[in-house]
């Protein structure tokens, strides 16, 4: 730490604070860059400590030490518990009191935040749904499996609220006759669900009524190959039907709103390769060998999120993982592995011999009919 001679600016870990006794107005930006904003500075926030702030954004009050063991997972209690309090006191003398509370902690109730202005969204503008920026944008945490769970989440949702927000936007819009300005929503919709044929259908439908017949046509038929190429299916019939009135130039009822077919998740998000097509490459060669495939890089660049992308574009998926805390529980690992195999095909016990399932009770318990299962008393019954 470095104290410049008669400022009171203090620089710590390459960034910028101003030391501040007494809580003011504070704007906490999430989307993009992480960064706190006040009248007389800017503190950009480095990775866990956007993560800290994020999490009490969209969460609300929560247990300071259950955040301190998610995001130092491969500490031990003790060290992660200090290390959450050395955050909070850099951030503190860094900002002020921001956080606030002991062993439960929450946002001062003078910080804004920008996400949740996109929560509440009604009647919605382009400009700020078309804000791509993402929830702690270029931040991973493959260090911290629980809080980039979390995120991913938090991620997922918001994506799903701006598509929302863009469909209900261009209806409105339709409704009170101002096609041209619904089709721009209808068409970011599209860009945000490039699988979902309703997304199709409404862009379709208000470039007809704007008296664009091939545009419609074009846009239905890119749909249709996108549904064969992407996931091998034929459209629904719904968008087949508005296909073959667009073909005859038919007056447009109001064109009935059908369930959309729920896709995975990783479908819905189509992995990002900025800066990791050579990765991507060298994974797809291995594969195709039929090669075991390994990541390693330091913590935080994306490994986990690079290998869940490449292993959802190959199919069904089992995401088996390792925790610290497994190290002090005999198979902890295994026998999580197992239930998330049951769990995704339960079928697979119908497949199973009793005497197997018998001796998979060992591990899950859940699967016995017995009281209790007698001791292994050799080798050759451990092996087994």
């Amino acid at each position: 730490m470095h104290q410049a001679k008669g400022s009171s600016r203090t620089y710590l870990e390459q960034t910028h604070f101003v030391v501040k006794s007494t809580p003011m107005a504070f704007a906490l930006h999430l989307l993009g860059t992480p960064k706190l904003v006040w009248d007389s500075g800017v503190l950009h926030l480095e990775r866990k400590t956007g993560a800290v702030l994020a999490f009490l954004a969209l969460e609300g009050q929560t247990q300071k030490y259950k955040l301190s063991g998610w995001l130092w997972a491969d500490s031990g209690e003790t060290t992660a518990r200090n290390n959450m309090r050395q955050l909070l006191r850099r951030l503190r003398l860094a900002a002020g009191d921001v956080i606030e509370g002991d062993d439960r902690i929450h946002l001062h109730s003078d910080v804004t935040v920008d996400v949740q202005g996109l929560s509440g969204l009604q009647n919605p503008s382009l400009e700020l749904l078309k804000q791509e920026a993402e929830l702690l944008e270029g931040q991973e945490f493959d260090d911290a499996p629980d809080f980039e769970e979390w995120l991913f989440g938090a991620r997922e949702e918001f994506r799903a609220l701006r598509s929302r927000s863009a469909q209900i936007e261009a209806e409105r819009l339709e409704k009170i006759g101002l096609l041209a300005q619904a089709l721009e929503f209808a068409l970011f919709r599209v860009k945000l669900e490039p699988l979902s044929e309703e997304a199709y259908r409404q862009v379709a439908r208000l470039q007809y009524l704007l008296g664009e017949r091939g545009a419609a046509r074009v846009t239905l038929e890119r749909c249709q190959s996108m549904l064969q190429e992407e996931l091998g299916i034929e459209p629904l019939p719904e968008t087949l039907e508005l296909l073959g009135l667009i073909e005859r130039g038919a007056v447009l009822a109001g064109t009935p709103q059908s369930k959309e077919t729920v896709l995975p998740t990783a479908i819905l998000r189509p992995p990002v390769l900025a800066g990791r097509e050579r990765e991507w490459a060298l994974m797809e060669e291995a594969w195709q060998r039929g090669q075991i495939i390994y990541l390693e890089g330091e913590p935080g660049v994306g490994k986990s999120r690079l290998a869940l992308d490449f292993a959802n574009s190959k199919g069904k998926v089992f995401h088996f993982q390792a925790r610290p805390g497994d190290a002090g529980i005999p198979f902890a690992t295994q026998a999580r592995a197992v239930r998330e195999m049951i769990a995704q095909e339960p079928q697979i016990l119908e497949q199973i011999p009793k005497w197997a399932i018998r001796e998979l009770a060992r591990l899950l318990p859940e699967l016995s009919s017995e009281d209790s299962l007698p001791p292994l008393a050799s080798e050759n019954e451990k092996l087994r």
